[in-house]
Order: C-alpha cells, then sequence, then structure tokens
C-alpha cells in the first residue's frame, strides 16, 4: 500500500489527550478518502443493542475477528501501547458462548486455568 502525505497535512499537535470524536474530526477535515488506495476504517455511532449486534453481525461475515467499542466524549482519550479499560473488545468467537467463565479457582497441571 502506498500513502503520500503533504507536510502540510500533517498534524502537528498532540492528538493524544483529545476525546474520540475530535480525533475522528480532525481526522477526516486532514485526509481524504483515494479509491483503492486510502480509507478510513468503519464505524458505527450507536447505544442501542440490536443495532451493534447487527453491526458486529456485518463486520463477522466480512471476516473480520470483531469489534471495538469506545465511547466518543467521556474518557476517550487514547493511550499507546497501553491496555486500559477504555476500550471493549467484542470477538465473534464470544457470540457462540451462552457463558463466559472469569475465574477458576481449582489448579489444572500446577497452573491456574483462566477457561473452563
Amino acid at each position: 500500500m502506498l500513502v503520500i502525505v503533504s507536510r502540510h497535512e500533517l498534524m502537528i499537535q498532540s492528538l493524544l489527550r483529545e476525546p474520540l470524536a475530535r480525533r475522528r474530526q480532525l481526522l477526516r477535515e486532514t485526509f481524504h478518502t483515494v479509491d483503492q488506495k486510502f480509507q478510513f476504517a468503519t464505524y458505527m455511532d450507536g447505544t442501542d443493542e440490536e443495532t451493534m449486534q447487527q453491526f458486529l453481525s456485518q463486520a463477522v461475515e466480512q471476516n473480520c475477528e470483531g469489534l471495538m467499542v469506545k465511547t466518543l466524549e467521556a474518557d476517550a482519550t487514547y493511550e499507546p501501547s497501553k491496555r486500559s479499560n477504555k476500550w471493549l473488545k467484542v470477538m465473534k468467537t464470544l457470540m457462540r458462548l451462552s457463558f463466559l467463565c472469569v475465574s477458576v479457582k481449582e489448579r489444572l497441571h500446577g497452573w491456574f486455568n483462566g477457561f473452563a
């Protein structure tokens, strides 16, 4: 993939502390899609469970692993190389489970097992 960016298009300021909605707005104002060469990630803004389930199903049909669920304004800063509770990863493998085991108290072969 070839990406060409002009110097005047580069953002000089750090956007790490800006909420996702603002970062998204600035990126779309600064960069433009180029057919077959550059595009933004597909996203959906929503709050109801049924719409989000449909979006997850569409992602899975397109061979995506799942979705990243994020807030737009509250607690929506970006923290590179750090795991946090600001994003929720929803994977297609979890769609088939009727339960998810969070912890196990018994030991299996000398190791604690996170799955049962």
